[in-house]
């Protein structure tokens, strides 16, 4: 829970900031298919992709990347990992630039520190 800088009032804050300067290169984490790629304010989220990494140790994972500045990759196309999605930005509900990763393990948002660091 945190308090949201902008709302101003508590609520779960899911997923990881991380902090960088406008149009420094996103990764994918992990191959997969893009079930997602919108750009606009979308509720808050602004540019946002979503991957669909399929099964990983039996569970369906995917990861969400917001607030991106460009969108590099379309719905419907296989990314493979380390392929740059796309930039970061400042758009949505945002007071900086920065990236807001997401994932979600069997639908459930999920700690995503093992997915950011996985394969260093």
């Amino acid at each position: 829970m945190r308090l949201h800088p902008i709302l101003r009032y508590t609520r779960l804050h899911g997923g990881a900031d991380i902090g960088g300067a406008v149009g420094a290169p996103i990764h994918a984490v992990a191959d997969g298919v893009v079930t997602k790629a919108a750009q606009g304010y979308n509720g808050g989220s602004g540019n946002n992709v979503r991957i669909d990494h399929g099964t990983i140790q039996g569970k369906p994972v995917e990861t969400s990347y917001l607030h991106m500045h460009t969108i590099t990759v379309r719905e419907g196309e296989t990314v493979k990992k380390g392929q740059v999605i796309g930039s970061v930005g400042n758009t949505g509900l945002s007071t900086a630039p920065h990236l807001h990763f997401s994932v979600y393990v069997s639908g459930v948002n999920s700690d995503p520190a093992p997915y950011l660091y996985a394969g260093r």
